[in-house]
């Protein structure tokens, strides 16, 4: 009989993860291919993010190529009310699982497992956690939750039923099972386990002639160019950011240009600014959808990723990276980040941004233009081959084979 499996998310799908994290991976399972197979995917959709008629009836055709299926939910950013609607959605899934003969519960993180865990044990359904590592300790170790808030009790509590419950675990990297065995007190030897990096289509993301409207219409002639795709705040670096980009301006002044791509409050955007002596002509705030992603990136010299070392995301691996790597960019990256800080210093393909550390943000403009300076295109060749080696979709598709053979 085909497999048909229930994925849980908690991305919309115009989100960048959604787009890059989720729909590459379901597209190279064995589901994907096999006749009769399907595999519904839930999303809950953000109201800034809502999808119009037409976009949806479009993706679910696009979708059916590969026997994906979207169900559209609705996200509520109401804490009270998420509550309510978790056990709605839960209920709501259960009767799909019985309603559409579904074999197997596949959870994207931690954070989608909540529900996805209990659908599995309501069903009792073989439950899957893909890209699992640390949530709540993550925003507590960020400063945004608070040991004791009811908020982190409760995802704490999700985390360790989801894990307890899961029948296969698929880390980013290998020492996230330490982490579940010593701080969240679970054994793990009974289970699955495989470790599948953040891979990149390598096809889609790979170096290319810089687009010549982009640099007229930013201005990026003979300029140096950084470029970061990603979020600004929580997870990420925020003030640490902007006081670095202010080391580079002041290093390189007019012939430096910052690229965000990314969605950052207007007010905000103009009072960081200001306060670090920048303006928009050189720190230009540009977000572009995920299919123009190549395109821009092809624009930089350089690429930043500024997630916070905190405990979680030693055991997260970040999309970007690949990406970058992928483009033959180099990576400005703090320490202990997954596997990448170190495979980043080990190939000397980037440099370490360290904050802890005394004029951190001057050393690491230093230490970037000194790298800059001795790029050859061998070099972003030398780099694309670490993300062949290292970031290729061959390795998930291993994994999930395996899992659904």
């Amino acid at each position: 009989m085909a497999k048909a499996i229930l994925v849980t998310t908690f991305f919309s799908h115009k989100e960048g993860l959604m787009q890059s994290y989720v729909l590459p991976y379901l597209k190279c399972m064995p589901m994907a291919k096999e006749k009769g197979a399907r595999i519904y995917l839930i999303s809950l959709e953000k109201k800034e993010l809502a999808l119009s008629k037409r976009e949806k009836e479009t993706l679910k055709s696009t979708l059916a190529q590969h026997n994906i299926y979207p169900l559209f939910f609705s996200y509520k950013s109401n804490k009270v009310l998420f509550a309510f609607y978790f056990m709605y959605l839960t209920l709501r899934l259960w009767f799909l699982v019985i309603q559409k003969n579904i074999t197997h519960i596949h959870s994207w993180c931690l954070t989608s497992s909540a529900f996805g865990s209990v659908i599995a044990l309501l069903s009792q359904k073989p439950f899957v956690i893909d890209s699992c590592e640390p949530h709540a300790d993550s925003m507590l170790k960020a400063e945004n939750w608070h040991a004791h808030s009811l908020r982190y009790k409760i995802m704490l509590f999700f985390e360790r039923f989801a894990i307890k419950r899961a029948s296969t675990l698929i880390y980013c990297v290998p020492q996230m099972n330490a982490y579940i065995e010593k701080h969240l007190g679970i054994k793990t030897h009974k289970k699955e386990k495989y470790v599948k990096p953040a891979c990149v289509d390598l096809s889609i993301f790979k170096p290319q002639e810089k687009d010549p409207e982009l640099i007229k219409h930013f201005n990026l002639s003979n300029k140096t160019v950084l470029i970061y795709s990603g979020k600004l705040g929580g997870l990420y670096y925020e003030k640490p950011v902007f006081e670095l980009l202010n080391a580079f301006n002041k290093t390189l002044g007019h012939s430096f240009v910052c690229l965000m791509l990314t969605q950052y409050p207007t007010d905000k955007r103009k009072k960081m600014l200001e306060e670090h002596n920048l303006n928009e002509e050189n720190i230009i705030f540009n977000p572009v959808a995920f299919k123009d992603m190549p395109r821009f990136l092809s624009l930089a010299d350089i690429a930043l990723n500024p997630t916070q070392p905190v405990l979680g995301r030693r055991y997260g691996a970040p999309i970007k990276n690949a990406e970058y790597l992928a483009m033959g960019l180099p990576i400005i990256i703090p320490p202990n980040i997954a596997n990448d800080s170190r495979l980043i210093q080990t190939h000397n393909i980037g440099v370490l941004w360290d904050i802890t550390k005394e004029d951190a943000h001057q050393l690491c403009v230093n230490n970037a233009l000194e790298l800059l300076g001795s790029i050859e295109l061998k070099t972003k060749e030398k780099i694309r081959a670490i993300a062949k080696k290292e970031k290729n979709f061959s390795i998930a598709q291993d994994i999930y084979k395996k899992i659904y053979a």
